[in-house]
């Protein structure tokens, strides 16, 4: 499992990205293997842990070991709220 916040860029334009860190460190070696299922979350964040404002988002990545070989995924219609 990994996660990294992303923080609020307010002068991005044109191609920059909105949301971007240049200080991610990795704990650990991360190995991604081809043909793994891996489970991803993302989330807005608009205060830390200790109530100071802030605007991020975070991106979690993690194995999913569970036997998903019989699910069929039902395709749903996207909700029209934008998180950015």
């Amino acid at each position: 499992m990994f996660y990294f916040n992303l923080f609020k860029q307010d002068d991005a334009t044109g191609n920059q990205p909105l949301y971007k860190n240049n200080k991610i460190v990795v704990e650990e070696d991360i190995l991604l293997k081809a043909g793994q299922v891996y489970s991803g979350a993302l989330w807005k964040k608009t205060e830390t842990n200790d109530g100071k404002p802030v605007n991020m988002v975070s991106l979690k990545i993690e194995e999913n070991n569970f036997d998903v070989s019989n699910i069929t995924e039902e395709k749903k219609e996207l909700p029209n709220d934008d998180i950015f």
